[in-house]
């Protein structure tokens, strides 16, 4: 298993410091711990992208089990990159309201999942 770590992203001292971290476990399995919001959406995308991480199976997991908020453009940024990588997205998560959002949104490509 490859294990590539990109830490936690800084951003401009106007807009203080990055709240989120993101592990690549492994080609299939995004680690994501911390806030996703407007303030840092655009970096998040970026971190997503760099990083690569493909589908295995039709399937592209986030670990989202250490995300405390998440802003529906994340969310909308991750299903739109699993689409890309010809994969469903699914999200691991504590979060309930999630499931709700998922509707909302119509995002039929994104499966929620409690944490592993």
């Amino acid at each position: 298993m490859r294990r590539h770590s990109l830490g936690s992203y800084a951003q401009t001292a106007d807009r203080g410091h990055a709240r989120f971290r993101l592990d690549v476990v492994s080609d299939d399995v995004l680690a994501v711990s911390g806030e996703l919001d407007v303030s840092n959406r655009e970096l998040f995308e970026r971190a997503v992208e760099d990083t690569g991480p493909r589908g295995r199976a039709g399937r592209l997991v986030v670990d989202a089990t250490g995300v405390t908020f998440m802003d529906h453009r994340c969310l909308i940024s991750l299903a739109d990159h699993a689409v890309m990588q010809g994969a469903t997205l699914v999200l691991r998560t504590r979060w309930p309201g999630v499931e709700r959002m998922l509707e909302a949104l119509r995002l039929p490509n994104v499966r929620v999942e409690g944490p592993a």
